[in-house]
């Protein structure tokens, strides 16, 4: 009897191909932390943190603001680009010192940056707990990471927890 070419094929794992991924990022997160330490004071964390509070009379957020760019060259336009390098000459973000970061990790935070809202950031920060619940089951083996993505992609509607993830 010939067996199905199916039945032999053997599929990767992806389990420990995604854990080493997921513990690779995370030490990165935790290094650029590190390096940036001296530039991460109080006060910087506060004008940082203050970037994603909502203006009431203009009804977006700082970072908002900051991620718009320019679409024309027209003096408006300008002049709203010379009021961002501005505010952030202000800050003191031209005199970051950020050479010990790799370039690659150069590259990588502006993308961040441009890809985080408001929302997301919001709605990361009121699941927190959950998040680190999932994380700490992954970790610690009591859940595989393909079951928790089938539990998540399984409900009808996404979860909070899933939502925060993929914002």
């Amino acid at each position: 009897m010939r067996r199905k070419v199916a039945d032999c094929a053997q599929i990767p794992r992806t389990t420990s191909a995604a854990n080493r991924l997921g513990f690779a990022l995370q030490r990165a997160q935790q290094e650029t932390y590190r390096r940036l330490g001296a530039i991460l004071t109080g006060d910087c964390k506060a004008r940082l943190d203050s970037l994603l509070t909502v203006d009431a009379e203009t009804g977006r957020s700082n970072l908002a603001w900051l991620q718009q760019s320019a679409t024309t060259y027209s003096p408006p336009m300008i002049l709203a680009t010379l009021e961002k390098w501005a505010c952030c000459r202000q800050w003191g973000v031209d005199r970051w010192d950020l050479s010990s970061l790799t370039p690659n990790r150069l590259k990588f935070l502006p993308q961040i940056a441009r890809r985080s809202t408001n929302q997301a950031l919001d709605r990361i920060l009121r699941n927190w707990n959950d998040l680190l619940r999932v994380a700490g089951s992954l970790k610690c083996g009591w859940v595989t990471s393909p079951l928790l993505i089938g539990k998540l992609q399984s409900y009808h509607t996404a979860s909070t927890a899933s939502r925060s993830k993929t914002a």
